[in-house]
């Protein structure tokens, strides 16, 4: 697991193929522990007070809210599923609980003959939470399901 950052003895290291949800590890002391990581929207500056750095937030977000903002959509390739009678309904249900978010889904289909974007009406628009990514990543591919920001 390659090592990002290392202060006062805590070690914090990120494997970026690991599973989901996206964390990091902090070690020290012999001891170890899951995180998962956050964006701050807010200030960095140095306080003259205590001579160390002070962060002040505005808003802090999780990996899913950061990702619902700013993704253009979801790509779904399922050209390998595709001749399986039973693809589209498992991969409504594999959507159903993260229905009603701001994301659309679009679904690319390539052929030897062509390609098409297929973007799935407004009400099937998810949270694109780490969960329903990792679950149609188990079912696809790992490269079959890319969250595309603008």
């Amino acid at each position: 697991m390659p090592k990002l950052y290392e202060y006062f003895g805590l070690t914090v290291m990120f494997y970026a193929n690991e599973h989901e949800p996206i964390h990091v590890h902090g070690k020290s002391q012999g001891r170890e522990s899951r995180a998962e990581i956050i964006v701050l929207n807010g200030k960095v500056a140095n306080d003259q007070f205590t001579g160390s750095v002070r962060v002040t937030a505005n808003k802090i977000y999780s990996l899913t809210e950061l990702r619902a903002q700013s993704a253009r959509h979801v790509q779904v390739s399922m050209n390998g599923q595709a001749k399986d009678p039973d693809a589209a309904k498992r991969l409504f249900e594999l959507l159903k609980p993260y229905r009603n978010g701001p994301c659309p889904i679009v679904i690319a289909y390539e052929r030897s003959d062509g390609r098409a974007l297929l973007e799935l009406p407004d009400e099937w628009r998810v949270q694109p939470s780490d969960e329903m990514l990792g679950g149609l990543r188990t079912w696809l591919s790992r490269e079959g399901v890319r969250v595309v920001y603008a």
